[in-house]
């Protein structure tokens, strides 16, 4: 994955429009703190006016995560390159989860996914769309990182985000990143320019997975697929910032406008979360 070249229009410039940033320098910068959904969709126009040269999607987080460095920045970490809670992630984690990663592939082609449409060896020459459906419904850490082409969902999975976490933390406000991607139409799309693969979810699953359908997901991660792993490949996606935001869940949402319900983004009747249900308990704990 490579750095945006070149200057962008950021939350930083937001107040002064004939002034541009480096993608950099918005990794290390403070976001830009909004009272308001109708606030931030305001900011977000104007970031998609400036920045055409961009597809703009959107990640939503309980709070803006920093690295452990000597000028922390942001760091936007697929969940396979994550530590683990109470555990640093050594070697042997890595590893530990790029096996299970084969060892689900595998499984999951033994799964019946209700879906006699669904061609299944997609799933057996091409690992990335497998990979898809663990990091979609939280089967197990890969190396691929939700976003989604809809505001209102990344400003609502944030919001419920932080309020499940609030207690455990003294973060105050939930995050908002606005990330730069080429210009596609396709359903996955590979771009050397940047380093970086985008699949649209909703056209390779099966059409029993309701969750990506009701998220408008994506699933983005390092391209090549054989240097994934590689100790030189980039993984912080912080190098694809356009702007990041914070907000206040408990008083961002302002008639006529509120969070999309948590049980319709995570649907509990979704059948494909039921068909992956088993995997997920047998890899719970690489999380």
């Amino acid at each position: 994955m490579r750095e945006i070249i070149g200057n962008i229009y950021s939350h930083l410039s937001l107040d002064r429009l004939s002034e541009a940033q480096n993608a950099s320098g918005v990794a290390l910068s403070a976001p830009r703190f909004v009272e308001s959904y109708r606030e931030m969709a305001r900011c977000i126009a104007v970031l998609a006016q400036k920045n055409r040269g961009f597809y703009l999607l959107y990640r939503g987080q309980d709070e803006d995560y920093q690295t452990n460095s000597a000028k922390p920045r942001t760091n936007i970490a697929p969940s396979i390159f994550r530590p683990q809670k109470g555990r640093k992630l050594d070697t042997r984690l890595k590893q530990q989860r790029i096996e299970a990663l084969k060892d689900g592939q595998k499984a999951l082609l033994k799964l019946d996914f209700e879906d006699t449409s669904y061609n299944k060896s997609y799933l057996k020459h091409y690992e990335v769309l497998a990979w898809a459906l663990f990091q979609h419904y939280h089967v197990m850490p890969t190396p691929l990182l939700d976003v989604t082409a809809s505001l209102h969902t990344a400003c609502s999975i944030a919001a419920h985000s932080w309020k499940e976490n609030r207690k455990k933390q003294e973060q105050k406000h939930a995050a908002l990143y606005v990330l730069g991607f080429d210009e596609t139409t396709l359903n996955m799309s590979f771009s050397f320019n940047s380093g970086l693969q985008l699949i649209r979810l909703l056209s390779v699953m099966p059409e029993t997975a309701l969750r990506p359908l009701y998220q408008e997901g994506f699933l983005t991660g390092a391209f090549p697929q054989d240097d994934i792993f590689a100790k030189t490949t980039q993984h912080n996606f912080a190098v694809r910032l356009i702007a990041k935001f914070s907000f206040d869940p408990e008083h961002f949402w302002q008639k006529p406008f509120q969070a999309i319900p948590k049980d319709i983004l995570f649907p509990k009747d979704d059948p494909m979360g039921r068909i992956l249900k088993p995997l997920c308990t047998e890899y719970e704990s690489l999380w």
